[in-house]
């Protein structure tokens, strides 16, 4: 049917460094909180026109409610429980290191710095991603060198490098 055959599409064209493109990358990123964290992200976020931002943003903190997406070592993967479907083209995913660490119930207890935002049209489009956005995060050149970005294209190639060595 067309509509499997459009995310077909989308997941070959949807590579995570492309969804990252796509969603940006932001420094100084204010927020004390979880919630006024991702209702930023939420803003920052290239959503197409006349997409609902308070329903995500409500999809957001059901799922933080649920248990936290803070996976550890300073970092957070917010994303909806269910994927966007036909209201999200293409994935994106923003990125944003913020202006303070915030306490986000990460399972090692550290706050988080650094924040993917991950929306995409399909579950399987979300898991593929989320499965090459952890293997990047592995990386120890990538991990070292997190918090010393200060560019978006330093950032990307940075990623674009650790997922070459993936």
């Amino acid at each position: 049917d067309r509509g499997s055959k459009r995310a077909q599409e989308t997941l070959e064209a949807g590579s995570l460094l492309q969804g990252m493109r796509r969603g940006g990358v932001f420094f100084n990123v204010p927020g004390g909180n979880v919630p006024e964290v991702l209702n930023e992200m939420v803003g920052l976020a290239p959503l197409p026109l006349g997409f609902d931002e308070a329903v995500l943003m409500g999809q957001l903190l059901e799922r933080e409610q649920m248990a936290s997406t803070g996976i550890g070592s300073g970092i957070a993967i917010p994303h909806p429980r269910h994927p966007l479907g036909d209201g999200l083209a293409q994935p994106l995913v923003t990125t944003a290191f913020l202006q303070q660490e915030v306490e986000f119930n990460a399972v090692d207890g550290r706050a988080v710095f650094v924040v993917f935002l991950m929306l995409s049209p399909t579950t399987k489009i979300h898991l593929q991603l989320l499965s090459r956005l952890s293997y990047c995060l592995r990386d120890a050149g990538l991990m070292g060198s997190l918090r010393s970005f200060l560019t978006e294209e330093q950032f990307l190639t940075a990623m674009t490098e650790a997922a070459e060595r993936a």
